[in-house]
């Protein structure tokens, strides 16, 4: 079952279990959040926000860090078939 938020009535309202088995995966630990708003009217409330500003720091470093090696193998990747193109380009000067 879906809970609303109490707030605004509108969206679904924030989940720590969601939250918590994203912990569960590795990511940082979220901030304490009310569990009857939503996303966006905690995002909303000053109190709230100044939380969710340096839990998005720590996620964004967390992410940079997950996605890190991905990034690097599409590189090189890419870098490859460039490399030889240039070779190819070299043989015939």
């Amino acid at each position: 079952m879906r809970m609303i938020c109490a707030r605004c009535g509108r969206n679904e309202a924030f989940s720590s279990l969601k939250l918590a088995e994203f912990v569960k995966r590795g990511g940082p630990a979220p901030p304490p959040l009310p569990p009857e708003l939503c996303l966006k009217c905690i995002a909303d409330d000053p109190a709230y926000r100044r939380m969710l500003d340096a839990w998005k720091d720590q996620l964004m470093a967390w992410a940079k860090e997950q996605f890190a090696p991905q990034v690097r193998a599409v590189r090189e990747w890419l870098a490859r078939p460039l490399e030889a193109i240039d070779r190819f380009v070299e043989s015939l000067r």
